[in-house]
């Protein structure tokens, strides 16, 4: 599907070269007077792009997704905002970063949300590269109540149902046909792969829900949220961490998962945050600094929510997100299996 030849004909130059390229001064927000805002695209095609993507998709990034944004502003608000933030995280201490990073994100999400009242072939594209932006910058707000129970993935849950509405209102045929396709093929090729589940017996058997049980209206969307839980161990197990079908589902969970899981994750049902638990530990594998400490946070976040009766089963998850080795990790997550 990818094709970066034909994904750079009629992009300015700067959008095809290997080295850092010099930002054209058309760029719809960005001027000459801007040095900073120059300098952060300049950091997002030489290096940002590739903290975010897969191997065979960082060409769409760097490429064709600012083309995109030379016509849509909250794109490219979007981009200086993943960009700033990757910028804090390799220097930390740079004056007002933070504060660049809440404004360049604020527009983007202003943008975003005006724009999609009135999808059209113009801008479906942009849409779509801003939704991952967006979802993946909610990781970013660490310092920040992700909603009111305090749970930062509460709020990325939303965000990846959202993607999915987006995914149905544009249509697979049309994405499919778009320049921008492969940096979706992470979420497609999941979908149609068939992987039988594996998954610890204690959570296997708290899906046994009985009738009176107030979870057991709820038990399809349980059901397929475990499902593809099961799906990251299946893999873990028979390929390791490395694999990048392992890779593909741990960023797909988030998006596979449907609305109404993500509502009893919002409504804090013990079922729900148990399954979210055993999630979470899986993000540190991806190596991303946009996901690294989520389960650090939110984990104990979990604990506290939950009673006492559901906290022995999420023992297993509190110390993984702890650990340091990854083979280790790795060990503890498998021995669980068996």
């Amino acid at each position: 599907m990818e094709n970066p030849g034909s994904q750079s004909r009629g992009a300015p130059l700067f959008l095809v070269a290997q080295a850092p390229p010099q930002i054209p001064r058309q760029v719809s927000i960005i001027n000459e007077k801007n040095a900073t805002q120059l300098q952060m695209m300049n950091q997002w095609v030489a290096s940002t792009h590739a903290s975010l993507s897969f191997q065979s998709t960082r060409p769409t990034w760097q490429c064709e997704v600012p083309r995109l944004a030379l016509e849509h502003d909250f794109l490219m608000y979007s981009i200086l905002a993943a960009t700033r933030y990757h910028v804090l995280d390799l220097r930390p201490d740079e004056p007002d970063m933070e504060h660049k990073l809440t404004v360049y994100h604020t527009r983007a999400i202003q943008g975003f949300r005006k724009a999609l009242s009135n999808i059209n072939q113009n801008n479906f594209q942009a849409l779509l590269a801003t939704s991952l932006l967006i979802m993946l910058l909610a990781t970013t707000r660490k310092n920040d109540k992700g909603s009111e129970s305090g749970l930062l993935v509460s709020q990325w849950l939303g965000l990846g149902s959202g993607i999915q509405s987006l995914f149905q209102v544009v249509g697979w045929d049309t994405i499919n046909k778009s320049p921008i396709s492969v940096i979706f093929d992470f979420y497609q090729g999941s979908q149609v792969e068939f992987v039988p589940p594996t998954l610890p017996k204690y959570l296997q058997q708290m899906m046994n829900i009985e009738m009176t049980d107030p979870d057991w209206p709820h038990f399809e969307a349980l059901e397929q949220a475990m499902g593809l839980l099961g799906r990251l161990y299946t893999h873990l197990e028979q390929e390791g961490t490395a694999s990048m079908a392992l890779q593909a589902e741990i960023w797909s969970w988030a998006i596979q998962v449907t609305p109404k899981f993500c509502q009893l994750v919002q409504e804090l049902r013990p079922r729900a945050l148990i399954i979210l638990a055993h999630y979470l530990p899986f993000l540190q594998f991806t190596g991303s600094l946009w996901t690294k400490d989520i389960g650090k946070k939110d984990i104990p976040t979990i604990i506290k929510i939950v009673g006492p009766e559901w906290r022995p089963l999420l023992e297993v998850p509190r110390l993984l997100v702890e650990m340091k080795d990854r083979d280790v990790v790795v060990t503890v997550m498998l021995a669980q299996l068996h």
